[in-house]
């Protein structure tokens, strides 16, 4: 295929990585004054004056800089003793990608060439694999430095032949602009080489080639990969590249952007690759049909097939890689939110981060979709977590319960179970001080009844529970005090829905509670 031209020759990075003189998050920042390349050239290394090198931490040989605090582009500076100090001369095209103008004051900071990998999860080395280039159009220039920026305006646009000079005849620069212009792809990937080979190249950066035969040409990096279609596979949910050092192995590949006047012969399509690149992505994802939680249809979830693999119960699609371009799909009986939380525990495992802390009033869906899916590992998460919550239930003595609350705990009691609140108390409004001066060491049935009978709040009863007071001190509960309660009592229809709702307690003390309360013992 043309425009698939790679790099060859020798490059070293003697002392560009080793030599820093600090860590990236503590990299000098130097104030520089922007002066335009005096030489009006494109694609050469931005100048200091070695002074001010120097203050950056650069080698002596120079190194690459950013906008401090950080910017997307990165600009190779080399050490100059004729450069006024405090300035930095750098061409129109890395003035353009910093987003800087002659005249600025900008900070300046020694760039982390192992940021590059940090980027994107650690993942990869810090040179590119593949790199596509996309033709914007050619710059027709007399005075190169005087008509920059109208062609830039221009390419960011695809229209180019902007930047003619004032005095040359209309006519004679629409016949220019209307002439057809064609250039072989593997020589723009060649011109493109040998101005940024051993640099850091940065996504949607501009500059411009000269290119025999057709003169200076204005290309964007539309594409940068530090790794290949397989690594990226395994990188799936960590991997993001926007940048990387453009080495002798880097392929490059070549296209051109619809109507900006050049024919890049033996180049890429943009839109071709596009099509490809998403059919590809669509024949490694599964549409996943969840349920509404009561027999009809929820939500599809578009999910990669990688993520899938420890669903035993889907191998069959998750194998069956589709030969099309559309996706396979599959019904699973598992509702929307669940399957929501499943995936987020899904990404966990696949990255190696510790599994997301579920409140325990999820567990019973989230055990019934590890069955159904055949995911062992989230059946052993519920399992485990099952157990350190059975760990904590237990049996309680009213006097237990005065101690720990007076030794600065916060358990409560509501229809016999015995809830820790105390990790939930900065998040309750007003709830440090008015549920201690409240429901503390009393039977607060009531107030919850009054203020918190919600579905939301009987859920999050079992993230609370640790056990239940023993039978013989339900008697001996204090109600709550005179004033803080419109009734001493709780309804007979909140305890009804509260029984609903709480099926998991313990048996022996919510026994002993309802026939307390509702056989009037």
């Amino acid at each position: 295929m043309g425009g698939g031209w790679r790099a060859t020759g020798p490059l070293s990075y003697q002392g560009v990585e080793n030599k820093r003189a600090q860590a990236w998050d503590e990299a000098a920042e130097v104030p520089l004054v922007v002066r335009r390349d005096p030489t009006g050239r494109f694609g050469g290394p931005a100048l200091v004056h070695p002074a001010d090198a120097a203050a950056l931490g650069l080698p002596e040989e120079g190194g690459h800089v950013v906008r401090a605090p950080g910017s997307d582009a990165v600009v190779l500076v080399r050490p100059d003793p004729t450069v006024e100090p405090g300035t930095i001369c750098i061409d129109q095209a890395s003035a353009r990608n910093l987003h800087i103008a002659e005249g600025d004051t900008k900070n300046f900071k020694q760039f982390d060439l192992a940021s590059i990998s940090d980027a994107h999860g650690g993942h990869g080395s810090i040179h590119l694999v593949e790199l596509s280039l996309e033709v914007r159009g050619r710059l027709h220039r007399d005075d190169a430095s005087d008509h920059t920026d109208a062609a830039y305006d221009a390419a960011d646009h695809g229209a180019m032949d902007a930047s003619d000079s004032d005095d040359e005849d209309p006519a004679d620069a629409r016949k220019a602009r209307e002439a057809p212009s064609a250039v072989d792809a593997d020589a723009v990937a060649r011109a493109f080489c040998a101005q940024q080979l051993g640099r850091v190249v940065s996504a949607n950066m501009l500059t411009v080639v000269d290119v025999a035969g057709c003169g200076a040409l204005v290309v964007r990096v539309a594409r940068t990969d530090t790794m290949d279609a397989a690594e990226q596979e395994e990188a799936a949910f960590t991997y993001h590249c926007f940048r990387g050092v453009l080495s002798p192995d880097t392929r490059v590949d070549v296209g051109v952007f619809e109507g900006c006047g050049v024919d890049v012969r033996g180049g890429v399509d943009p839109a071709e690759r596009a099509a490809g690149a998403q059919a590809a992505a669509r024949r490694g994802e599964i549409v996943v049909q969840t349920t509404d939680g009561e027999g009809g249809r929820g939500d599809p979830f578009v999910v990669r097939r990688k993520l899938l693999r420890p669903c035993i119960r889907l191998t069959g699609v998750v194998r069956g890689e589709s030969a099309g371009e559309e996706r396979d799909e599959v019904a699973v009986n598992v509702d929307t939110l669940t399957f929501d939380r499943v995936l987020i525990f899904l990404e966990a495992l696949h990255a190696g981060r510790d599994p997301p802390d579920y409140g325990v009033h999820y567990l019973d869906d989230l055990m019934a979709a590890a069955e159904e899916l055949g995911l062992r590992p989230l059946a052993e998460y519920v399992s485990d977590k099952r157990g350190h919550m059975q760990a904590r239930i237990r049996e309680w003595a009213l006097d237990e319960i005065f101690a720990a609350n007076n030794a600065g705990g916060c358990l409560l009691l509501v229809d016999g179970m015995v809830l820790d609140v105390q990790r939930w108390l900065p998040e309750h409004p007003g709830g440090s001080t008015i549920i201690p001066k409240q429901a503390l060491n009393v039977d607060s049935t009531v107030f919850f009844e009054l203020y918190h009978a919600s579905r939301e709040s009987f859920l999050y009863l079992r993230e609370f529970y640790v056990g239940e007071l023993r039978a013989a001190d339900l008697s001996e509960v204090p109600p709550p005090r005179q004033g803080e309660g419109s009734a001493h009592e709780p309804s007979q229809h909140f305890l009804e829905q509260l029984a609903a709702f709480t099926p998991w307690r313990m048996g022996s003390g919510a026994a002993a509670r309802k026939a307390k309360l509702h056989l009037g013992a």
